[in-house]
């Protein structure tokens, strides 16, 4: 083999690993992104899920929705970085609450309600889990939710006043954005 054949056939093949390496790199982002999406989709179905039980002036199930919001979001800060850590490990700390009453459930709600909003700005959800969020303010609680739809249903005085507050902001799922 000649001098100019052997450089060409090394530099192939350092070409083709350097290849190998960026796509392995990609591949990893990709995973490690996708199992990002994953805690905050479970973190948003959770939390819609108490939603909903809040503005229904229950509790039943509130708990173990909680369990699950604290699961996925130390999960999050785990194997996140940056903005999306931090706020994964503010929520891993609002969440993790064990719900007496109603209105301890409605009081805890307010800061985990704080940090959801504050995750889904950094990191939207799916569409499978809502195409389009809305953050919700309640004048009467100076607080903010979000719910899957424009109809208010207001978690923090249930019956009392259900459609107490006024839709501030669309949240668009990930795949709209």
């Amino acid at each position: 083999m000649s001098p100019a054949t052997r450089r060409n056939v090394i530099v192939s093949f350092i070409a083709v690993f350097a290849l190998i390496l960026l796509s392995a790199s990609i591949f990893a982002a990709d995973d490690q992104k996708s199992a990002a999406q994953g805690q905050v989709d479970s973190i948003v179905k959770s939390y819609l899920v108490v939603q909903k039980a809040l503005a229904a002036d229950k509790t039943d199930g509130v708990s173990d929705e909680l369990t699950k919001i604290h699961s996925a979001a130390m999960g999050l800060a785990e194997s996140s970085d940056g903005k999306l850590k931090d706020q994964a490990k503010a929520l891993a700390a609002h969440s993790d609450v064990k719900v007496k009453d109603l209105k301890g459930a409605r009081a805890s709600f307010k800061p985990l309600s704080n940090d959801v909003i504050a995750l889904v700005q950094i990191m939207p959800q799916s569409a499978s889990i809502a195409p389009e969020l809305y953050d919700v303010n309640c004048p009467m609680v100076k607080a903010n939710w979000l719910q899957p739809s424009k109809d208010v249903a207001n978690p923090y005085m249930g019956s009392q006043m259900l459609d107490c507050g006024r839709v501030e902001k669309t949240i668009a799922s990930a795949e709209k954005k």
